[in-house]
């Protein structure tokens, strides 16, 4: 059954499928930019943000993060700003994810203005995705990144 909805989930990814994508519709996936892996060590801060934050991020495209804590630490994630394109449908307008070990943990975005707060990994690891629509756009977000021991 896992191997299933894996392949259903790839094939979605594929033909790009509305839930998969966001944004609804039908036509190519928007353009994916990694913005690479930020290692964020004992005692200290890091910041992401959206693309071109504090100003209005573009429409149509998906940004990704890696973020990483040392051995036997968690991530604390909190948002300092957070406005995004609400909606009241999962997955449509814009929206930000995180996951970790291939398991979903949580998204903001749907009120348009809760972002993260003293959101806590569970683990060491965790991929954050934000996905802009085709539509309006807004300021974006300020995430504050910090470790604590797990």
């Amino acid at each position: 059954m896992l191997l299933v909805a894996v392949l259903f989930a790839v094939v979605a990814l594929a033909v790009g499928a509305p839930a998969a994508r966001g944004g609804g519709g039908s036509g190519p996936s928007p353009p994916f930019v990694n913005k690479g892996t930020v290692h964020v060590g004992v005692g200290e801060v890091a910041y992401i943000e959206s693309p071109n934050y504090p100003n209005n991020y573009p429409t149509w495209q998906v940004t990704g993060w890696t973020l990483t804590a040392p051995r036997g630490h968690v991530l604390v994630i909190n948002a300092e700003a957070f406005e995004v394109e609400g909606t009241t449908t999962p997955w449509y307008n814009d929206w930000l994810g995180f996951w970790e070990l291939s398991a979903y943990t949580a998204s903001y975005g749907r009120d348009g203005v809760t972002g993260p707060q003293n959101l806590r990994t569970q683990t060491n690891s965790v991929f954050v995705k934000f996905e802009s629509d085709r539509s309006v756009t807004f300021s974006g977000f300020r995430l504050r990144i910090e470790t604590a021991p797990q």
